[in-house]
């Protein structure tokens, strides 16, 4: 009963995903124009929509480059595809490489970029999100966990 009724709390938030103005670049330098909407960072696909209240298309990750919005405060965010890595548990020294690449949002670029990585977690009867911050240098492929 309890399952049932969080599924009727979360109902709505999953069925009015919100769409912002952007575009999305995919690796061959393509670039279309219209609505996105923000993906999980370790979500496959991103979901985009010509028109506001359009059909909507879902483009895999291996696909695209990155992509940009305008959100609420006017203010234009980047996000791109990147791998990304974490300490070892026993080896902290050593990186563990993600198999898949995810999507982050640029923080600031320069010699050394800094990326966030937004997160949600249901677990029961638990719901945890947050931001995950990564620093990639201009040298690496992959971004590390700060």
């Amino acid at each position: 009963m309890k399952n049932l009724i969080l599924l009727f709390i979360l109902l709505p938030f999953t069925v009015f995903a919100k769409f912002y103005t952007g575009s999305i670049t995919f690796n061959n330098e393509k670039k279309i124009t219209g609505f996105v909407e923000i993906p999980n960072y370790d979500d496959s696909k991103i979901c985009f929509r010509f028109e506001k209240n359009g059909s909507t298309e879902k483009y895999v990750i291996e696909d695209v480059k990155g992509f940009e919005i305008i959100n609420e405060e006017s203010q234009v965010l980047k996000y791109i595809t990147l791998v990304l890595s974490r300490p070892k548990l026993l080896k902290p020294h050593e990186m563990k490489m993600d198999k898949q690449k995810s999507w982050v949002c640029l923080i600031k670029e320069g010699g050394i970029n800094l990326y966030s990585a937004y997160y949600y977690i249901i677990s029961g009867r638990t719901i945890s999100s947050g931001y995950k911050i990564y620093v990639k240098k201009e040298n690496e492929e992959f971004g590390r966990y700060l």
